[in-house]
């Protein structure tokens, strides 16, 4: 059974449509709610107090991964072993405290430091506020109003502070010295972490840039699979609000060149990215490359999530 890979043209096609997507979206957010501190701010019921792990997968796509359905690439989490869900808002609060303390000493107020808030602290800061977001969506109370509304707001300050860090430093993940690198080419990440939460807000047209950024402009990094991964999903989302039938069609063409183009190399998102190129190709009328590309995800990944999200039709040859 032969499986299509990809295509020379829908890809330089893509191209430029990533190039459109990057150059989108630019503009800071004109209103970023402020964190007010930790008051108030309810601890997800049902969760051990100790869960919110660094090191777990975020989902990638809500609808699409649920339960952390791949594995991104090891990051440079600051949280290794993980903190405790109180922890982590004990953390923001102070970060946030600092940052506004060194502002007031910039501005003569000595009984604060002068010293800002260095890149790796900024990092560590939109790190925590993500993981915050994370652990509040997985939590009992996510549905209420007010836990929705600290989603957001972490989110849009965990995407504040990625921005900050690739705009300002492009070495953040170097240690405070700048003497002992980390890991080079820190921007990838943020980039992937800022589509991801603005995809999750809603934000279709930013999450594109975000993702399409990452792939023109790092091609040789492990999140771009993902960033690939990432633009088609945000795609598809913006596919389905199209009311113009040939816009949509278009827009579902260009979702499949660029789940097609998150299988190489292979890495932890090649199986969902098989499941989407086959519920994309469906979505199109194509039941052939539909039936392909679910067969791969059979041979392949056989005992993986997204194996087990293969239609019934594809399953049973029809």
């Amino acid at each position: 059974m032969a499986f299509r890979g990809i295509d020379r043209g829908p890809l330089l096609t893509l191209v430029v449509v990533l190039i459109a997507a990057s150059c989108a979206g630019r503009d800071p957010d004109l209103t970023i709610p402020e964190w007010t501190g930790s008051s108030g701010v309810p601890e997800p019921a049902g969760e051990p107090r100790v869960a919110v792990m660094a090191s777990e997968p975020e989902a990638g796509r809500a609808e699409a991964a649920p339960d952390a359905a791949f594995t991104p690439p090891e990051g440079r989490d600051p949280f290794p072993r993980g903190l405790p869900y109180n922890q982590l808002l004990d953390r923001v609060d102070f970060l946030e405290n600092y940052r506004a303390c060194s502002g007031s000493a910039a501005a003569g107020d000595y009984s604060c430091s002068r010293v800002p808030l260095t890149p790796r602290l900024i990092f560590e800061l939109a790190s925590s506020y993500r993981l915050l977001a994370r652990s509040l969506a997985q939590g009992d109370r996510a549905f209420e109003d007010k836990t929705k509304r600290l989603i957001g707001v972490a989110r849009r300050n965990s995407v504040k502070n990625y921005n900050i860090l690739i705009s300002t430093d492009a070495d953040f993940c170097m240690d405070d010295d700048h003497d002992e690198p980390l890991l080079r080419h820190c921007t990838d990440e943020a980039l992937y972490y800022i589509g991801l939460q603005q995809q999750e807000l809603g934000e279709t047209q930013k999450a594109q840039a975000a993702f399409g950024k990452l792939v023109l402009d790092h091609k040789d990094s492990p999140w771009r699979p993902y960033a690939y991964y990432g633009f088609g999903a945000a795609t598809v989302d913006a596919a389905q609000n199209e009311s113009d039938p040939s816009k949509r069609s278009e827009l579902y063409g260009f979702a499949e060149t660029s789940f097609t183009g998150a299988l190489i190399p292979a890495s932890g998102v090649t199986g969902m990215a098989l499941l989407e190129l086959g519920n994309v190709r469906e979505l199109q009328g194509d039941r052939k490359g539909a039936l392909d590309a679910f067969h791969q995800l059979q041979l392949t990944h056989t005992s993986s999530r997204a194996s087990a999200r293969i239609p019934d039709w594809a399953r049973l040859g029809k």
